[in-house]
């Protein structure tokens, strides 16, 4: 049967098992939620059946009716099995479950134990942050993350363009920032609630991503080379369809970034019913899908299986999902022992229809946080991976910027392993001499038409100097970050940062208004202020002096090893802040907002004391320093978590399959278990699966199979074909 007749059957059989999901309490309390799989017929019947609970419909699709209860008390369980008993009674209904939740995966914590602990998670950290490559000498290049390379997808035998081959990529995630310059190259489309195939699939405008992970799994799969931020698996244009079912929050802790099952089942009858219109309107270029889900939680639905199931069927899809970042977790064994050698599931990567995908460093090592059980199919790089960054999800007005040196050789980049965020700077590319003036509080003459270098000295005044300074875990400008001060603190493991300056990315400017809190009587915009009033051309901004009050550690009352261990990690963290204080109510902004702002890169401590070095020793030999600084349009941050790991091996998957299109998708699914390098111990295993994914071996191996004749050189264009002698 061709393509388009099995959309039509599988069309079908979605009518034909229409879900009744009723709401026992507000959406936001999980657990509380059936799903009810009866006739088409019988919907009329359990609508009118379900009213009688006083639970009202608030979306409904062919497939899909949705409901909520008017009432706001929570059932205990028992009564949520009488429900279902009640509801298995009514006439045409074939099943009937509980409603499971299902998060976003975000990581979890990776700064936790000892002092020995924290100190090798940060050695592992800058060894692989240091394995993405600079694709050019430019101040802020193009970089390829150390998993592209890990996993093959840098072999010349692979296409490099999966837009004009039949291939859709369906991400279901938190949305996607679609004007990011990385992914314009892209054919990007969304759910719509306009599209006549299940809009109730698509809870949210799909062009907006409030949290950052969408847009940093649509990098990681098909961000363009393009001479600016980073590559992704697929080098060249793809075809991306994205369904958001995430909003303004998600992590791995209770009650944020939740969906539920039932969620997940409209969200993928959205991506099948996109599919389907093209496989109608593009006859040719046999369409298939691979769905990528950075998603899920424990416990199974026998109902969301049946879609997954009844999908793999038509030959067309594969899915692939993050195995959950719970590798902690403790699973009991049959004789009531705790174990964490293996995990529980994670669904729906966990059902057997589901590439399910665990995270590995750049050195294959599984990554602390990878859930390990018997579901795990294949691993990818999953921590600490560059990536694209949301808009929405950043410092305001955030740039890439960076700078570079020939001599000494000297490279701080924003989207790169030494990396800073400042928002809000000018934009441009100015090449010249060092000026070191200080923390800008007198005049400096030689910074006219050079780079004005300043430590930010932010100039604090005690709330209550009589109290001694409390740990707050972060900068003593309160809500630095987010009203534009400044701040240190990175990007680092998580979505902000981890270790005990990240928490104080996330403070605001209410906090700042606390009368006992430290205060900032200088903002970043005043160090851009003087810059600009000595005629310089550009900036470089370092963070402030360790004893400066801003970053309200108390040194001074930790033991040696803890103040040594505090130190060494101030004097590492970039600077994350905005030249907008506007939340803060500075005065600098207003004035300065309205001029030419100077291009800035922001400097570590120990990056400032490199270039310092750098500027006295060429004035010891009487010679100049020079450097190039460049700020554009741009957001980039590493994250850790199998959600990174899995769109690497969404991207392969694409990339290998849209060559041969008349390889059904087992076959496909075959190709990159059987040729998956082995991690662990031989043969598959719980914590890697078959290995970590290679693209190029897949390719050959797929390329050995009889469906791969004939047509499959079709599908390439007329470079590539010449690139492989076809």
């Amino acid at each position: 049967m061709g393509a388009a007749g099995r959309t039509i059957t599988y069309r079908q059989h979605c009518l034909a098992v229409t879900l009744l999901v009723l709401s026992i309490v507000s959406s936001q309390v999980y657990g509380q939620r059936i799903i009810i799989k009866h006739t088409p017929d019988a919907a009329a019947v359990v609508v009118k059946q379900a009213s009688k609970l006083q639970l009202l419909p608030v979306a409904q699709t062919p497939g899909f009716t949705v409901l909520r209860s008017q009432r706001r008390t929570q059932l205990q369980s028992g009564q949520v099995d009488r429900l279902l008993e009640r509801a298995r009674s009514w006439r045409g209904v074939q099943y009937a479950e509980q409603d499971l939740p299902r998060y976003m995966h975000f990581p979890t914590e990776q700064q936790q134990g000892s002092n020995t602990a924290k100190a090798a998670a940060q050695q592992q950290q800058a060894d692989c942050k240091e394995r993405s490559i600079p694709l050019s000498d430019s101040p802020v290049p193009e970089y390829q993350p150390y998993g592209i390379a890990q996993i093959q997808a840098t072999s010349s035998k692979l296409t490099n363009r999966t837009d004009d081959k039949g291939m859709l990529i369906c991400i279901i995630d938190s949305g996607l920032d679609a004007g990011h310059p990385d992914l314009r190259g892209d054919a990007l489309d969304g759910c719509k609630f306009e599209d006549t195939f299940a809009p109730a699939g698509c809870p949210f405008n799909w062009t907006q991503d409030l949290v950052g992970h969408g847009t940093h799994v649509a990098g990681t799969i098909a961000a363009q080379r393009n001479g600016q931020g980073v590559v992704g698996v697929i080098p060249g244009p793809a075809e991306l369809y994205i369904v958001r079912v995430f909003n303004d929050s998600g992590d791995v802790n209770q009650g944020q970034g939740l969906v539920y099952g039932s969620t997940v089942i409209l969200a993928f009858t959205q991506c099948e019913g996109r599919l389907a219109s093209l496989q109608v309107a593009h006859p040719e270029k046999q369409y298939r899908m691979v769905v990528s889900m950075s998603l899920g939680a424990p416990g199974p639905l026998t109902i969301e299986r049946m879609y997954f199931r009844e999908a793999i069927k038509r030959g067309d899809i594969l899915f692939v999902a993050s195995s959950g970042n719970n590798g902690s977790a403790a699973t009991m064994l049959t004789d009531g022992e705790l174990t964490t050698a293996v995990n529980p599931g994670n669904y729906p990567g966990s059902y057997p229809e589901v590439i399910a995908v665990s995270a590995v460093d750049c050195n294959n090592k599984l990554a602390p946080f990878s859930q390990k059980n018997p579901s795990v199919d294949l691993a990818a790089p999953g921590l600490y991976t560059l990536s694209t960054a949301s808009r929405d999800d950043v410092l305001p007005g955030t740039m890439a910027s960076g700078f570079f040196s020939a001599k000494p050789q000297i490279r701080v980049q924003s989207a790169g392993p030494r990396s800073s965020q400042l928002g809000s700077s000018g934009v441009g590319k100015f090449t010249g001499k060092v000026a070191d003036c200080g923390t800008g509080s007198a005049p400096c003459p030689e910074a006219k038409n050079s780079i004005c270098m300043v430590q930010f000295d932010p100039q604090i005044k005690q709330g209550n100097p009589s109290e001694p300074p409390s740990f707050r875990g972060g900068p003593a400008t309160a809500g630095a970050a987010a009203s534009g001060s400044g701040a240190a603190g990175g990007v680092s493991s998580t979505q902000t940062g981890s270790g005990p300056l990240a928490a104080q990315q996330q403070r605001t400017a209410q906090d700042s208004a606390d009368a006992d809190a430290p205060k900032p009587t200088r903002f970043l915009c005043d160090a851009m202020e003087f810059c600009m009033r000595q005629g310089a051309k550009a900036m470089l901004v370092a963070n402030p002096a360790i004893r400066s009050g801003f970053y309200d550690v108390p040194l001074d009352f930790m033991d040696a090893e803890e103040r040594a261990f505090v130190t060494s990690e101030i004097v590492e963290t970039p600077v994350f802040g905005t030249f907008d204080c506007s939340d803060a109510q500075c005065a600098c902004w207003s004035r300065v907002r309205a001029t030419a702002r100077l291009p800035a890169a922001g400097l570590s401590l120990k990056q400032y004391d490199e270039v310092r070095a750098a500027v006295a020793a060429a004035k010891r030999a009487r010679q100049q320093y020079v450097g190039t600084v460049e700020s554009k349009v741009g957001a980039y941050k590493y994250m850790s978590g199998t959600s990174m790991a899995a769109p690497h091996v969404t991207g392969a998957i694409a990339r290998v399959w849209a060559v041969y299109p008349n390889c059904p998708a087992n076959i496909v699914r075959e190709a990159f278990e059987q040729t998956a390098k082995d991690l662990g111990p031989k043969g598959r295993d719980v914590q890697f699966g078959f290995g970590l994914v290679q693209a190029e071996a897949a390719f050959e191996y797929l390329a050995r199979q009889p469906c791969a004749k004939g047509p499959a050189a079709g599908a390439l264009d007329a470079d590539e074909r010449t690139q492989r002698g076809q």
